[in-house]
């Protein structure tokens, strides 16, 4: 067969003193209007006895529950002390909680840092697949919402809509229906939408 995909592992040198605990640095914690397509996250230089290693950084949409987290690097060399959250993990108008820890030469793991949250941006009216634009694909997630059919945000599949997502469709103010539609074809394509 092929060679199966290399993994590897740190022996522990005992008795190693573990880095010490990481701090959240930014955003500082219950910060508000985070833009979710430029979010870059920061924490404190590392502090140990041998050398910083690797990072693991976790976020998550529920205080304390790392279970199943919206994002984790799992072992990172590439961003020890910062790290930048790719476009399209983070939802508009949702907190989030976050928490990092460090690696260091010997293997061994710092405690995770201490959580702090932070709120994104609300999204714009219209924006129904909050990914700051208004665009084609919220003119047909309208569409579908209009007459019914299920739809898909972010991978997440719908066959009922939250309040949330109506919300941002419903620019009338009377229930997702072809008039909000149109509203959002206009604005997609650069027309007053009034």
């Amino acid at each position: 067969s092929n060679w199966s995909d290399e993994t590897f592992f740190t022996t522990s040198s005992g008795g190693t003193t573990p880095p010490e605990k990481p701090t959240n640095i930014s955003p500082i914690n219950e910060t508000t209007e985070i833009d979710p397509n430029n979010c870059t996250l920061f924490s404190s230089a590392f502090e140990g006895k041998a050398e910083h290693k690797a990072s693991q950084w976790q976020i998550t949409t529920i205080s304390g529950n790392y279970t199943a987290p919206v994002f984790d690097t799992g072992r990172d060399t590439g961003h020890l002390t910062q790290i930048t959250i790719p476009k399209g993990i983070l939802n508009y108008n949702t907190t989030y909680y976050w928490h990092v820890r460090y690696q260091d030469e010997n293997g061994a793991w710092s405690n995770w840092s201490d959580e702090t949250f932070f709120t994104t941006k609300k999204t714009k009216l219209g924006d129904i697949s909050g990914d700051g634009e208004i665009d084609i694909s919220d003119v047909i997630l309208c569409l579908r919402m209009a007459i019914g059919l299920p739809i898909t945000i972010n991978g997440q599949n719908y066959t009922s809509y939250p309040d949330e997502i109506i919300g941002r469709a419903d620019i009338n103010g009377g229930g997702v229906d072809i008039t909000d539609v149109i509203k959002i074809l206009r604005i997609a394509i650069g027309l007053d939408w009034h």
